[in-house]
């Protein structure tokens, strides 16, 4: 056994700047999450793309969706037993639903009643330790909805501005079309994210650029959110890049190049740590992740709870 083929057994994947979910046992991975939970944990949420952006086009058609194999790997490796899991943008099920899997408390906060309804119709028909809450409210006002309620872990992807249009809820972030109201509400959610979560404790972050499309040039998305982060105090302790799959950006290469603008096939995964200095991390956190298997028995773990 090599060494690259030891970290995927020690890790999931391994622990490197970057994961290539193109690679045979990240797909292998994936679709046992599928076959376990089904195929609405690798599909998006039904958002639309007024503005199609290079990395939307290449995963699942176009739909907006939040990796299963990520999510795991992001669970076991940042998150404690037990720990209870915020996502700020709660609209698609599989983050609650692997949560649920693994036996997490899982509280998600989505803008859209609709969505909230259809996640949580979802998640009946499945084998969870436990049910994952979406809340439907307005992530800027989180105390509203969950008082002075503390968390273990963050994991979640924002709207890329305006280029995923989710709704036209009032309060919708993908509505906005100013960048500069559009961040201005954005880092009302990352402190309120910040102040519900306790000390010494990870945040998962996913995002990917967005262009200008009057100019075509990039707003600097990552940076403007790395930067917030700084200013209230929490600190970027990894940033990996997420290689998604080629799926249709061998056809709009050419027509992209005509400006030389590049088709994009990845997206960044930030890694946020709040901390107390005065304690370290594998004090807390280990140096050893959970490495059960959550795929054996499927079938007889779907018949005991049907």
């Amino acid at each position: 056994m090599d060494d690259k083929s030891i970290l995927i057994e020690k890790y999931i994947a391994p622990p490197f700047s970057y994961f290539d979910s193109r690679q045979g046992y990240w797909r292998d991975r994936k679709k046992k999450w599928i076959e376990l939970l089904g195929n609405v944990i690798a599909e998006g949420d039904g958002v639309s793309f007024p503005g199609m952006t290079d990395w939307a086009a290449n995963v699942n058609n176009g739909k907006s969706v939040f990796d299963p194999v990520l999510i795991e790997i992001s669970l076991r490796w940042f998150n404690k037993p037990n720990g209870r899991v915020l996502d700020p943008y709660g609209g698609e099920v599989n983050k609650g639903a692997i949560c649920g899997y693994l036996g997490y408390d899982y509280t998600g906060i989505e803008i859209r009643e609709d969505q909230c309804q259809s996640n949580r119709n979802t998640v009946k028909e499945m084998p969870l330790k436990k049910m994952p809450v979406w809340i439907r409210g307005d992530s800027r006002y989180m105390d509203q909805y969950i008082g002075d309620e503390k968390f273990d872990f963050v994991i979640t992807s924002p709207p890329y501005f305006n280029l995923e249009r989710y709704s036209k809820t009032e309060g919708d972030l993908s509505n906005k079309q100013r960048y500069d109201e559009f961040i201005s509400d954005y880092e009302k959610i990352i402190k309120q994210t910040i102040a519900h979560l306790n000390n010494n404790r990870f945040i998962v972050w996913k995002v990917g650029d967005v262009r200008d499309r009057k100019t075509g040039f990039y707003y600097n998305f990552p940076g403007d959110t790395k930067r917030i982060f700084l200013e209230n105090g929490v600190g970027l302790l990894n940033e990996i890049i997420l290689i998604t799959p080629v799926g249709t950006g061998a056809r709009r290469a050419h027509g992209n190049f005509k400006n030389r603008k590049m088709v994009t096939l990845h997206q960044y995964v930030q890694i946020y740590y709040k901390s107390d200095t005065s304690m370290n991390i594998q004090d807390i956190f280990g140096t050893e992740i959970d490495k059960s298997n959550p795929f054996v028995h499927i079938a007889q773990i779907k018949e005991d709870y049907l």
